[in-house]
């Protein structure tokens, strides 16, 4: 019973590992006038509590800092201005491969697949840990998924 029970510890700590939303940020700097939300179950400093996560404020030079101070991880969204095209750059900078794009409206929204970005979540099948949002000027990119509003 013992065996099942570490078993089972390792397997969701493993799980939690391997579904942190590494490397967007890190692969992204390039675009410095970017917010970051970090979206974490723990974290010490100034924060919103938004019910099921913690939303923490971030730019991208403090970003490496400030993600090392949250537990437990759940995505990562970054907000900056910018074209269509500077959207659609990011999936180059990530290697990501397109899965879905929709338009509704004036959002268009693209869901994909980065080597480079741990994690992800299955979506109609697919697995998908970048989603990108283009409305007005504005891009939100998030892994797995944008997480708040755009």
């Amino acid at each position: 019973m013992k065996r099942i029970l570490y078993l089972s510890v390792f397997a969701v700590i493993v799980f939690l590992a391997m579904s942190c939303p590494v490397g967007l940020v890190s692969r992204l700097d390039y675009i410095q006038q970017a917010d970051v939300s970090i979206y974490c179950l723990e974290y010490d400093g100034d924060c919103v509590n938004i019910g099921i996560a913690k939303e923490v404020h971030s730019t991208v030079s403090l970003y490496s800092e400030i993600v090392t101070q949250c537990k437990n991880v759940q995505g990562v969204t970054m907000t900056f201005e910018g074209t269509r095209q500077q959207a659609m750059d990011v999936l180059s900078s990530l290697s990501a491969d397109i899965i879905d794009i929709q338009q509704l409206d004036s959002i268009m929204t693209v869901y994909a697949h980065s080597p480079i970005v741990k994690g992800g979540i299955v979506v109609d099948g697919n697995l998908v840990n970048i989603q990108i949002a283009y409305c007005d000027g504005v891009v939100h990119v998030g892994s797995p998924l944008i997480l708040g509003s755009y």
